[in-house]
């Protein structure tokens, strides 16, 4: 997006933008606790059980399962944060078009 693309917004877009991002920024922050919390557990095998440490990374997979499967649900927030985006995207495309 452009600098003046912004000025072009209406309140609800502004809106919609800014949501976004917080949910850009949570989805991060949930990603480095992940990745804080895989380091102390590998951390802790280490000190703890050096003999049954993970030969191979176990942890991520597990996560990663968990994230495709499709019994995860989507709160509204997260829910509307998508549905916006996708919104606003087929809007700016809608409009491109001659």
């Amino acid at each position: 997006m452009d600098a003046w693309s912004f000025w072009r917004m209406t309140a609800k877009e502004v809106r919609g933008r800014i949501e976004a991002h917080a949910a850009n920024m949570r989805t991060a922050n949930e990603r480095l606790d992940l990745l804080a919390w895989m380091i102390g557990s590998y951390t802790a095998h280490a000190y703890h059980q050096p003999k049954k440490y993970p030969k191979r990374p176990s942890i991520l997979s597990q996560v990663e399962s968990k994230a495709l499967s499709p019994d995860v649900q989507m709160d509204s927030d997260i829910m509307k944060t998508v549905l916006t985006a996708y919104a606003e995207i087929h809007n700016e495309i809608e409009e491109a078009k001659p």
